[in-house]
C-alpha cells in the first residue's frame, strides 16, 4: 500500500498496551520462553559490596522472527557482561540474574514485562526493541521499573523516554539523517521506499524522506508493507514500475531478505540503501553474496573505534568472543554495566527508583571509567564517574538518548566494509 503517515502505529501501540495490560498480569506464558539463574527479590544496598542477596535484569530480547539477528548478539553480550560483573563481587545489591524472554511483537514484550514485575520483581528490564520499548513504556512508568534498549532508536521514544525509559543507541531522527545524507550525498534522482509496516523501521523511513524531499529529491514511489508474507511481488510491483535508481529498504531479515531476492529475480539491477537492522551478516548469507554484489549500502549506529572505551571492550571481545562483532553488541554491553553502576551509585538502593535516580549521575560529570569494576571501586569510595562506553559517551539527553555515531557500509566480497563514518558531533545542532 502506498505510504500513510506513521501516526496509526503509534496509536496501534497505545491501544495494544490498553487491552492487554490488565489482562496479563496472571499470564505466565503468552509465547515467552524463560531461564532464571537465581532469585529476583529486590534487596535494599548493602553497606559492604557484594553483601546483597541478588537482583534480576529482565532481558526481553527478538530471539525468533525478523529481528533475531539482532536478539542473539544482544542476549550474548548481556549473559558476558553480567558474567563479568558478578566477577568483581563489588555490586552493593548482589549478582546479577537474568530472566530471558523472547520479543516476537509488541503483544509478546507486554505479557512477559508485565510478568517480569508482578511474578519476578524485576529491577530493571533490558533489551526490547523500539516497538517493545514504546510497547511497556507507560507499564515501567507506573511500576518504576527502568526499561534499558540497546537498539529502540524510533522516534517516537523522543517523547516517551527520559525517565525510566532509555536507550543506548542515537534517535531515528540521526539514523534517517544519515540516510537521507548518503541518498543525497550519492546524487540519487529517483529514490524508492519500501517500508516494513512495524515500529522502527516506519519511524527511520519517515525521517529519511523527509529530509531526502527537503533538499529537492522527491520519491518516485512508497511503499508500507507487512512481515510475514511468503512474497512481496504485488508490493514490489509499484517500486520497480517507478525505475528508482536507489531502493531505500527498511525492513527485517525475513521480510527484507525475500524483498531483496524478488527484485533481483524481477530484474532490477540498482542500488540499495538498507536500514540498519538489515546491514547485518545474516542478511547476505540469506540472500547470497552473489547476488548482493556491490551495489548493496546500509548504515548502522556504530562506535567510535577511536575511543578508549572501544579499544577496551574490543580487546576482550577479540580474546574471549572473537568473530565479527554483531549489531548493537556494543550498546548492549554498555547497557548492563549502565545498570549494575546505577545500582552501585551514589543514590544507593537495588530498586527501580534509584536505580533511575541514578543513570545519569553514572554516565556524567566525573573521573572517566570504561568498565564496571573500575567505576564500581570508585563509586565505593564516595567518588563521582563518568562511564565511557564501548558503545561511545552515554550522556543521556531529557528524552533518555545518548549521542551516537554512524557507518556507512558496503557489501564487498561477501561481507560488509565501512565507507564512511559519521561521528556524534555530526547530529549536535548548534
Amino acid at each position: 500500500m502506498v505510504r500513510n503517515r506513521r501516526s496509526y502505529s503509534v496509536i496501534a501501540v497505545s491501544v495494544l498496551w490498553t487491552l492487554l495490560v490488565a489482562g496479563c498480569a496472571g499470564d505466565a506464558g503468552g509465547g515467552s520462553t524463560t531461564s532464571s539463574n537465581g532469585a529476583g527479590t529486590p534487596t535494599t544496598a548493602a553497606e559492604t559490596p557484594g553483601t546483597g542477596e541478588g537482583v534480576t535484569i529482565g532481558a526481553i530480547v527478538p530471539l525468533t522472527g525478523e529481528l533475531a539477528a539482532v536478539g542473539e548478539p544482544t542476549l550474548e553480550q548481556f549473559e558476558w557482561a553480567v558474567e563479568m560483573i558478578n566477577a568483581t563481587g563489588l555490586n552493593p545489591c548482589g549478582p546479577i540474574s537474568l530472566s530471558v524472554h523472547d520479543q516476537g511483537d509488541p503483544e509478546d514484550a507486554i505479557r512477559a514485562a508485565t510478568q517480569l514485575i508482578n511474578d519476578e520483581n524485576v529491577v530493571a528490564i533490558a533489551g526490547t526493541t523500539s516497538d517493545g520499548t514504546v510497547a511497556i513504556a507507560q507499564l515501567a512508568k507506573e511500576e518504576r521499573v527502568v526499561v534499558f534498549s540497546p537498539p529502540g532508536g524510533t522516534v517516537t521514544l523522543d517523547e516517551l523516554g527520559g525517565d525510566y525509559v532509555y536507550r543506548a543507541v542515537p534517535s531515528d531522527t540521526a539514523g534517517g539523517e544519515v540516510a537521507a545524507r548518503w541518498i543525497t550525498d550519492q546524487g540519487y534522482q529517483r529514490p524508492a521506499y519500501m517500508i516494513l509496516n512495524e515500529e522502527s523501521p516506519l519511524s527511520l523511513g519517515e525521517v529519511a524522506i523527509d529530509i531526502v524531499e527537503a533538499a529537492g529529491v522527491p520519491p518516485v514511489a512508497e511503499v508500507i508493507f507487512n512481515p510475514g508474507q511468503p512474497s512481496y511481488q504485488g508490493e514490489l510491483s509499484a517500486i520497480l514500475d517507478a525505475d528508482p535508481d536507489v531502493i531505500f529498504l527498511s525492513a527485517g531479515l525475513e521480510s527484507g531478505s525475500t524483498v531483496i531476492r524478488e527484485a533481483v529475480a524481477a530484474g532490477y539491477d540498482g542500488e540499495w540503501y538498507l536500514t540498519s537492522d538489515m546491514a547485518v551478516q545474516d542478511v547476505i548469507d540469506a540472500v547470497g553474496a552473489d547476488i548482493m554484489g556491490e551495489s548493496f549500502y546500509g548504515a548502522i549506529p556504530s562506535p567510535d573505534e577511536s575511543l578508549e572505551g572501544y579499544g577496551r571492550w574490543r580487546t576482550l571481545f577479540d580474546a574471549e568472543i572473537g568473530g565479527p562483532p554483531g549489531p548493537y553488541v556494543t550498546n548492549s554491553y554498555d547497557v548492563m554495566n549502565v545498570l549494575a553502576l546505577a545500582m552501585t551509585g551514589p543514590e544507593g538502593g537495588c530498586t527501580g527508583e534509584s536505580i533511575n535516580a541514578n543513570m545519569r549521575a553514572v554516565t556524567s560529570g566525573g573521573t572517566p571509567v570504561y568498565s564496571y569494576e573500575e567505576g564500581a571501586n570508585l563509586l565505593l569510595n564516595g567518588e563521582d564517574i563518568d562511564y565511557e562506553g564501548a558503545s561511545g559517551p552515554l550522556e543521556f539527553d531529557e528524552t533518555g538518548t545518548p549521542p551516537g555515531s554512524f557507518s556507512v557500509l558496503q557489501v564487498q566480497d561477501g561481507v560488509w566494509e565501512s565507507v564512511q563514518f559519521y561521528p556524534a558531533e555530526t547530529f549536535v545542532e548548534g
